[in-house]
């Protein structure tokens, strides 16, 4: 019945912190190229969704008809949107004749809200 043995100690190392305790540059090398690497993907794309004036995606949902009728509104969108509408109609399950363009919007029939948050969010929007 010897003792357990107890486990090494995790070496950290030390906080990257100036003396007025903000992060220096040397920290976020690894991350800032990873970044960037994210940031040509985005900017590759033939299109973007810019995010509203609080930080959120422009994804809104419309009722009408007593609540029956539902569907998804998106806006500011830039760049070739026909290529977006046949992306949204694939990541929303539904025909293309259900995504439509309304002047500055793209509407498209039934609750999508969800869906459409997790692909932008995950494309880097």
């Amino acid at each position: 019945m010897g003792r357990a043995a107890s486990p090494s100690p995790v070496l950290l190392p030390a906080p990257c912190r100036t003396h007025i305790g903000r992060p220096t540059h040397r920290c976020f090398g690894v991350w800032r190229e990873a970044y960037e690497n994210e940031r040509r993907k985005i900017d590759a794309a033939p299109f973007a969704v810019e995010r509203t004036m609080s930080d959120k995606l422009p994804i809104y949902l419309k009722r009408e008809r007593n609540g029956t009728f539902v569907y998804t509104i998106l806006r500011k969108i830039r760049g070739h949107k026909e290529t977006f509408m046949k992306e949204l109609a694939f990541v929303c399950g539904v025909r293309e004749e259900e995504v439509r363009e309304r002047g500055n919007w793209i509407v498209i029939n039934g609750n999508h809200r969800a869906k459409l948050r997790m692909w932008l969010q995950g494309l880097g929007f």
